[in-house]
């Protein structure tokens, strides 16, 4: 399996967001992670974009282990928290906010959550793919949204088909590495992003 892409555009952000674009009766709603994924989100350029894969480790944990207090030591639940536990909230109110009616899914898949939403926006067959990652630990906040075109783009690369590996690295910084141009290849466990410019 080798497919060749191109990377049209990315931002990403560390322990800071701007959503002055937003309401301010929806920012009171958001989590700190939608925050983020909203500001990388709506920093790149959808004028063409046919699909959004959103992809989060952990994405509303914490708003989900308030529900279930709340519902232990109350036994009931806050309607706003529940409706804005779902780890894909952030990229509904993304597609809702922008008027948009193309698809949009999410994925978590632990701590390989960068490399398969970026395998999934490269082997979809929608020709231009908005691709969010973002995510909480102990180190803060973070967040990367990168277009991703299969015909055209500032940065051509190919993906490789590699043998599984024990990658033991925080995915997130190797993959801000490979877009900066720091790193000329981003490796996941079953596979190899190369720039090829």
């Amino acid at each position: 399996m080798n497919k060749t892409f191109y990377i049209e555009e990315y931002k990403t952000a560390r322990n800071f967001w701007d959503v002055s674009f937003l309401p301010p009766i929806l920012k009171r709603r958001l989590s700190d992670v939608d925050k983020i994924s909203l500001y990388t989100m709506q920093s790149i350029d959808i004028k063409n974009v046919e699909e959004i894969v959103y992809s989060s480790e952990f994405g509303e944990l914490e708003r989900l282990d308030a529900l279930i207090s709340q519902h232990t030591e109350n036994n009931e639940v806050s309607p706003n928290y529940f409706s804005s536990s779902v780890h894909n909230y952030a990229v509904g109110v993304f597609v809702k906010q922008n008027n948009l009616t193309i698809p949009y899914n999410s994925i978590s898949a632990g701590e390989n959550s960068v490399s398969c939403g970026l395998l999934k926006s490269v082997l979809t067959e929608s020709k231009e793919v908005l691709f969010c990652y973002a995510d909480k630990n102990d180190d803060g906040l973070f967040s990367v949204a990168v277009r991703i075109s299969k015909n055209k783009g500032k940065i051509k690369c190919i993906l490789k088909k590699t043998e599984a590996g024990n990658i033991k690295n925080f995915e997130f910084d190797g993959f801000c590495k490979f877009l900066s141009g720091e790193n000329r290849s981003f490796t996941a466990q079953n596979f190899v992003a190369e720039r090829l410019d």
